[in-house]
């Protein structure tokens, strides 16, 4: 996989910088070194797993927080939890040091188990999502959109599924908008609701351009949650005028929990 070859590096920089301190004890609410030291390897991993799977499901930079997010749902953390934590431990160096240090060895073990698979496993390994992947996608795969074809300036859609729990749902299409189109603003929406009537939302704002571009809008499903049913728009747009877009290829991909664990 790559890990401490990829992120090598910059954990090496985190210890050349971190300079000797008082020793203090880890708060009793705060994740202590080793727990600290397996959340960091898991941000890490999603890292690195992101940056293998990135072509396969068309995106960018911009999707690694959903990433994170699972990370952070997996060892029961808000966003202000983890910041809070981390910026405890970055302002006791010795401690830090010693956590990035665990962090590397967990990584190293991980990393030492890909290498000893036997060669077909570790085909399976270089591409973690295709064989566990479903495409839930019922509709049109290819659509080709005018004026008259959204209702509310939104082309909808709506699935029901049968309980999905603990994975990763992923909308994506290719788009190419026609020369002369008026819209200045364009995104996909995705809305997965719950078997408790709450529901999540995400939005994806796509390139209004005339080659084809990669969409994709994302959301993490939390661990004591059901999803009964996804909707939302593949295409919401900003204009009544003109509307002609060409959507290709589109797919409404379930990643199951395990594909992300790192054991």
């Amino acid at each position: 996989m790559g890990f401490i070859k990829k992120y090598g590096i910059g954990i090496a920089i985190v210890l050349t910088v971190i300079a000797c301190g008082k020793k203090v004890k880890v708060p009793r609410e705060f994740p202590q070194k080793e727990e600290m030291a397996q959340i960091l390897a898991d941000v890490h991993f999603a890292e690195a797993t992101l940056s293998q799977s990135r072509d396969l499901y068309h995106s960018g930079d911009n999707e690694i927080p959903g990433y994170y997010r699972y990370v952070l749902n997996k060892h029961e953390l808000t966003k202000h939890d983890f910041d809070t934590i981390l910026a405890w431990y970055s302002a006791h160096p010795h401690l830090l040091k010693e956590v990035y240090e665990q962090t590397i060895s967990i990584l190293s073990e991980k990393e030492a188990q890909f290498a000893t698979k036997p060669e077909d496993e570790d085909k399976k390994l270089k591409q973690p999502f295709k064989a566990e992947q479903e495409d839930l996608w019922k509709g049109e795969r290819a659509y080709k959109v005018t004026k008259k074809d959204t209702i509310d300036r939104c082309l909808p859609f709506t699935l029901e599924v049968d309980s999905l729990n603990r994975g990763f749902l992923r909308l994506v299409a290719l788009y190419k908008f026609d020369k002369g189109d008026l819209l200045k603003m364009a995104k996909m929406r995705m809305v997965a609701a719950y078997a408790d009537s709450s529901a999540d939302s995400a939005d994806y704002q796509i390139e209004v351009s005339f080659t084809k571009k990669h969409g994709n809008v994302s959301l993490t499903i939390p661990k004591d949650k059901q999803v009964v049913s996804i909707s939302g728009c593949l295409l919401d747009h900003d204009t009544s005028e003109v509307t002609n877009v060409n959507i290709e290829d589109v797919k409404l991909l379930y990643i199951p929990q395990k594909e992300f664990e790192l054991k």
